[in-house]
């Protein structure tokens, strides 16, 4: 269970965060990305095509899909940028399923099954920028 809005700071009222959503399937995307702007961040997109250009500069969180091919290149390479990168994540499969098996070497601040309310990912994702906010050496 991730706390709700008022137990976390409202990361809202800093500027609007990037957040990077890795996800095979557009229309789940395209959902996620509403709730993101609903929150007043900006969604950025990668489609399994796009995997493999580069990763965009100043990403502050990842919304990953951690059964798309290319996932745990594409969250190596942000965390070599920066190492405490916040990561959620959302999957068809549970966590303990062979497909995400590599899930631990990521340590996401959270994992949601999909489908999940809307809710829930709000929650999750205002928990992980909050997480980041307050971590040392944040940049932000």
């Amino acid at each position: 269970m991730l706390p709700g809005r008022s137990g976390w700071e409202d990361v809202s009222a800093s500027r609007p965060r990037r957040i990077l959503i890795a996800d095979p399937d557009r229309d789940v995307s395209e959902l996620f990305g509403r709730v993101i702007r609903g929150i007043g961040h900006k969604p950025l997109f990668r489609t399994p095509a796009r995997l493999e250009a580069e990763a965009p500069p100043d990403v502050d969180l990842l919304l990953l899909e951690p059964a798309l091919p290319g996932a745990l290149q594409l969250a190596q390479a942000l965390r070599a940028r920066r190492p405490n990168l916040p990561i959620v994540c959302a999957s068809v499969y549970e966590p303990t399923s062979p497909a995400v098996g590599y899930l631990l070497v990521l340590q996401p601040l959270a994992y949601l099954l999909k489908p999940c309310p809307l809710a829930e990912l709000q929650n999750a994702l205002e928990f992980a920028l909050a997480i980041a906010t307050t971590e040392p050496g944040a940049s932000h």
